[in-house]
């Protein structure tokens, strides 16, 4: 959990709420052991109309995907050395 003032952008990459399917024995597992809970304004101490969109500051109104940038791709062959050369002449402008 991240707690900062407002005004705040926030970017959340593509993916990361997808689930991870567990094998059959831990879901079994998982099962037993964990009952979900449901939370609500009261159970936490808050009023109703300070959470949820209702109490929120803002709003979503839009999502935009990035572009993936490009990326130039190069395979290195030759000896060891010779990679080493060519990875150093194409990286060194770049380290400032």
């Amino acid at each position: 959990m991240v707690a900062v003032p407002p005004p705040v952008v926030a970017s959340v990459e593509l993916g990361v709420n997808s689930p991870r399917f567990p094998d059959f024995r831990r879901k079994r597992w998982a099962d037993r052991e964990f009952q979900p809970t449901v939370w609500d304004a009261s159970a936490v101490g808050a009023a109703p109309e300070l959470i949820g969109a209702q109490g929120s500051r803002s709003m979503v109104t839009d999502l935009i995907e990035k572009a993936q940038p490009d990326r130039r791709r190069e395979r290195l062959g030759g000896t060891i050395d010779e990679q080493v050369d060519r990875l150093f002449e194409v990286i060194a402008p770049h380290l400032g």
